[in-house]
């Protein structure tokens, strides 16, 4: 049982990296030549990359689904209770947050969007004392700011 789901967890990985890579040339080939569809919606590269989402999407799904699996399977052979409700919903809500902080990076700006973040993520990992959260929370992405303008020289949103 448990050679079959890491079987399936390195193919569900590899199909992973397949459509990363679908994903990629699907937005070099919206760098190329731009063919507006008859009804203005998209252009030639929208369809693939809207399935190459897709694709990437589901197999995330899968891949969690196999590792809650795999983990029952483990914690059965060593007598330890089984993934809880509130695990996958924290699962989730990083998902969840992360996707939200991708789309505020542009609109908020890097500082805000990361310190908001920052300070989701310590309470999804249920981090309990305020002034960590608080203080990991601002430090971290000023810290990170002034390293990629200062130092690296690489401008951020």
């Amino acid at each position: 049982m448990k050679k079959k789901l890491q079987l399936e967890m390195c193919l569900t990985i590899g199909l992973m990296v397949l459509a990363a890579a679908w994903l990629h040339f699907s937005f070099e080939l919206r760098r190329g030549i731009r063919i507006v569809t008859a009804r203005g919606f998209g252009d030639t590269a929208t369809f693939p990359i809207l399935a190459g989402q897709v694709m990437l999407f589901c197999l995330v799904l899968l891949l969690i689904m196999q590792l809650v699996q795999w983990s029952k399977a483990k914690n059965a052979e060593e007598g330890i209770g089984d993934v809880t409700k509130g695990d996958l919903l924290r699962i989730f809500a990083m998902l969840a947050a992360s996707l939200a902080y991708v789309m505020a990076l542009n609109a908020m700006g890097y500082l805000i969007a990361s310190i908001a973040f920052m300070a989701v993520s310590l309470l999804l990992f249920q981090t309990k004392s305020k002034v960590a959260i608080a203080a990991v929370s601002i430090l971290f992405p000023i810290v990170l700011y002034y390293f990629f303008t200062a130092v690296v020289q690489i401008r951020l949103p």
